[in-house]
């Protein structure tokens, strides 16, 4: 089984890296980043940590898994950059996985229904990325804070998935409200339960535009 290496720039101030053996994970850590987005030294740091924790070197590596949103801009960028370093470099291939695929590796280990969750990132601006499936295809948006109530209502959502707190405008018994990051863990464990992971071979990265 293959050695594979995850990497999530997606949250600000949050670096993610973790690294998976014969699909069990070997190391993973999530630390706070001295900047607004890691900088590349910390990142080629926390790498070189990452590799001499798990006890491997960088021509052991098998692949490579990057979140491509949605997220912080600056951090997508940076992380995609340097992974690319990487696996041009190594001749390794290179995934890419949704903030929102991320998310929905953790429904899937714990048997939640997909069809009523929907999952929402803030966007730090007072709206919310969103996600959900329908009819087993991904649909993307922003809804603004004050739509999210008619969100829940109108798409019959039980169960939220974030990575804040629910606001005061929603009301408790809309749905569940459970907190929680894309991180590097979740990126390879959805590459691991992906059936087909040449379908991952996508690095552009997700990025939703407010409507007009």
């Amino acid at each position: 089984m293959p050695t594979i290496v995850a990497i999530d720039n997606s949250c600000q101030n949050i670096l993610s890296m973790a690294l998976f053996k014969d699909r069990a994970c070997i190391t993973h850590f999530d630390i706070q980043t001295s900047f607004q987005n890691s900088s590349t030294a910390q990142t080629v740091s926390r790498f070189e940590d990452l590799l001499k924790q798990s006890d491997c070197s960088l021509n052991t590596i098998d692949a490579y898994i990057v979140n491509r949103g949605p997220g912080s801009f600056t951090g997508l960028r940076s992380s995609m950059a340097f992974v690319q370093g990487l696996s041009l470099s190594s001749g390794a291939p290179l995934y890419g996985v949704t903030s929102f695929e991320a998310l929905h590796s953790s429904l899937e280990k714990n048997k939640v229904p997909l069809s009523k969750s929907a999952f929402l990132l803030d966007t730090k601006c007072h709206s919310f990325y969103a996600g959900h499936i329908i009819d087993g295809k991904w649909s993307h948006s922003i809804i603004n804070n004050e739509d999210v109530n008619a969100f829940i209502k109108n798409k019959n959502i039980k169960k939220i998935i974030s990575d804040r707190d629910q606001p005061e405008t929603i009301m408790p018994e809309a749905c569940e409200w459970h907190i929680l990051r894309p991180n590097a863990r979740l990126l390879a464990e959805f590459w691991l339960q992906h059936s087909n992971q040449k379908d991952l071979i996508n690095l552009d990265i997700l990025y939703l535009k407010s409507p007009v």
